[in-house]
């Protein structure tokens, strides 16, 4: 009889108290034998173990007699491990001291043997991972935070024996972390510390005043501020403004926006700035726990302030006759001071006419204060009745002004026209005249213009001369309406005038064009 000698391997079935099994190890037959070798795979606990021979195909499958064996505990050591990203999930650093709100990291918390030694750059090498999987500690790791739990406070492990928070809520500040493992049957309990930063989040701003500050006049400031990494808190905090180093009003409480909004917070302030000159204006915020301080500065011409005014002699004038405009624009600059001698243009304009350019004098003068003074007249006749106004563009040391005056009455004398009742004749093709009178209804002097108005019949013109009666103490004027053909006419019409200062001039049954004096 031949015995063929087994092959193979045998492994390790371990059966616990509640009646479960796990295989571990796998050992080759030597010879059919495994003599003399060694496993570190049972996890701890007392329980049996036997030997499962699978057969070979010539010999058959077969089981030992089960042993019991007790493994005690080995020891454990805990880790705590922060790598960091970038916005698009890239690693910035494998395990990070600090990092600032708002940006993206992880908090790893990994349990090994005795091995285990901390990096710098990542995790502890080795992990249970990379020695045996089948060894794993399992069971939970508690982590706090100065003292307080964080985020769900208790973290289970994974079958490669760490842990994760991936989304962490820490706010600004410094933090000791401070990872509890539990332990499990095959490690004891251990700790692991690890101290961290959450730096504030850097917060950006310009500053935004007009273009044109005077000084003692209010204007607004406005601020749009953007964090780098907007995070789940909002923005709080203030807002001070300063003139060099004088403080303009109150300090403005921040009350911005949480989660991912930009721009992070607004802020719009009144101030006013006394004096003239170049001023440097800054905005600070004072950051808080999770926004970093900033502070954005800007440099403005603060102009001196001017006042304008405006005046015409006299209030009432016939029309035709001449008004003196008088305007004024003051400074609160004294004369004495040469350097800030007033320059720039002054406009005088009418309400009706438009702007004044024939006979403006413009003098450079001291006022009775004592300050620079710039003076302004003219002599103008108004068309009709109407306010004026002067204006003032400034130049580098004073602002801009302007002012309106009063309203101007010019007194249009009325007339009325004088037009003979009876039927005005043309033979055609011929050329024909009218004599018109303009008759006063007051003694005031005033001129009349006389236009005619509409369209012609058969290519006739119309021409009133003189175009402009003046009319004086009463007295009536005349001026000849004339009706000329084209060369060459063959046309024959009635015309005839009415009352009402309109001429018609029918063409069939239906009058052509209508001629209007004023």
């Amino acid at each position: 009889m031949v015995t063929a000698v087994p092959a193979g391997d045998v492994s390790l079935i371990a059966m616990f108290p509640d009646g479960t099994t796990q295989g571990f190890d796998h050992f080759a037959l030597v010879s059919g034998t495994v003599s003399g070798v060694n496993t570190q795979s049972l996890p701890g606990g007392t329980y049996t173990v036997s030997a499962h021979y699978a057969g070979d195909g010539t010999n058959a499958p077969s089981d030992s007699s089960p042993v019991s064996v007790t493994v005690g505990q080995e020891a454990s050591q805990t880790f705590i491990v922060v790598p960091s990203f970038d916005s698009q999930g890239n690693l910035l650093n494998g395990n990070a001291t600090s990092v600032t709100y708002g940006s993206r990291y992880i908090i790893r918390m990994y349990v090994t043997d005795k091995n285990g030694v901390a990096s710098t750059t990542g995790p502890p090498s080795p992990t249970c991972f990379t020695e045996n999987l089948m060894t794993c500690p399992t069971g939970t790791i508690s982590l706090t935070a100065n003292g307080s739990p964080v985020d769900a406070g208790a973290f289970k492990l994974n079958n490669a024996g760490y842990t994760r928070d991936i989304a962490p809520t820490l706010t600004g500040g410094p933090y000791s972390f401070v990872a509890q493992y539990a332990g499990d049957n095959s490690y004891s309990a251990s700790s692991g510390t690890y101290s961290f930063t959450v730096k504030p989040d850097p917060v950006s701003f310009g500053l935004q005043v007009p273009n044109s500050l005077i000084a003692g006049v209010p204007f607004q400031a406005s601020i749009a501020a953007y964090a780098q990494y907007p995070g789940a808190a909002a923005t709080t905090g203030t807002m001070t403004f300063y003139d060099g180093t004088t403080q303009l009003g109150n300090a403005v409480s921040i009350n911005g926006y949480p989660g991912s909004y930009q721009p992070a917070f607004f802020v719009f302030a009144n101030l006013t700035i006394a004096t003239a000159g170049s001023h440097t204006i800054s905005a600070q915020y004072s950051g808080d726990a999770n926004y970093a301080p900033f502070t954005a500065t800007t440099t403005v011409n603060v102009l001196n302030p001017t006042t304008a005014s405006v005046t015409f002699r006299p209030s009432t004038v016939n029309y035709g006759s001449p008004v003196t405009i008088t305007g004024v624009i003051d400074t609160p600059v004294a004369a004495s001071n040469a350097a800030l001698k007033p320059t720039g243009t002054i406009s005088l304009y009418a309400g009706y006419d438009g702007q004044i350019t024939s006979g403006v004098s413009v003098t450079m003068t001291v006022g009775q204060s004592g300050n620079w003074e710039i003076q302004v007249s003219a002599t103008f006749t108004p068309s009709t009745s109407e306010s004026f106004g002067i204006s003032y563009n400034g130049d580098t040391n004073y602002a801009a002004v302007s002012a309106q005056s009063n309203f101007l009455t010019v007194i249009i004398p009325d007339f009325s026209l004088n037009i003979p009742a009876a039927p005005f004749n043309i033979t055609a093709g011929q050329l024909g005249t009218l004599q018109i009178s303009v008759v006063p209804a007051t003694n005031n002097s005033s001129p009349v213009k006389l236009s005619c108005v509409g369209t012609l019949p058969g290519g006739y013109s119309c021409s009133l001369q003189p175009s402009t009666v003046n009319l004086a103490n009463g007295a009536t004027s005349t001026a000849v309406l004339t009706l000329s053909p084209p060369s060459g006419a063959a046309l024959a019409h009635n015309a005839f005038a009415s009352k009402s200062s309109a001429f018609l001039f029918p063409y069939g049954p239906n009058p052509l064009w209508p001629l209007s004096l004023l």
